[in-house]
């Protein structure tokens, strides 16, 4: 397997370990490469040119060749699964989401802390009425500042 070869939609194997522990390897999508080598795969994790794993604290992860992923996936005898695709506007609309979200819980708290809105149960939902407000202009603000 040449590392230097690889383009951005190339299928290539990541080898876990094949030792008392069993074996594990598993088949991904190159995503990005960067002018230094640096080779990033559909579940996120990056490797260096020689094709090991960047940061890794424990045991680290390696590229190898496709065909020997599938080996060891087929000696293993687990299925071969295909990593599913990650849509990246879904990701960043789920953390705008959270975001607002978090913003808001953090607001009704310090009003709870400083005295403001003594009934957490408030059964009028004027509460909920001013959260949803905070968190539509949290989010409002967040779109606007990633365009």
């Amino acid at each position: 397997m040449q590392i230097h070869d690889l383009k951005v939609g190339d299928k290539i194997g990541v080898f876990f370990y094949d030792d008392w522990r069993g074996r594990k390897a598993t088949i991904e999508t190159v995503t990005h490469i960067s002018s230094t080598g640096t080779i990033t795969v559909s579940s996120g994790t990056r490797y260096t040119y020689q094709g090991r794993e960047v940061g890794a604290l424990g045991d680290a992860t390696y590229l190898c060749s496709v065909s020997k992923a599938e080996e060891i996936i087929a000696r293993d005898g687990t299925k071969y699964q295909e990593s599913p695709v990650v849509d990246e506007l879904e990701i960043r609309e789920n953390r705008l989401i959270k975001l607002s979200q978090l913003a808001a819980d953090n607001a009704i708290r310090i009003l709870h802390q400083y005295g403001y809105y003594k009934d957490k149960k408030d059964k009028s939902g004027k509460l909920a009425e001013v959260e949803s407000k905070i968190a539509a202009i949290v989010q409002e603000y967040l779109e606007e500042m990633e365009k």
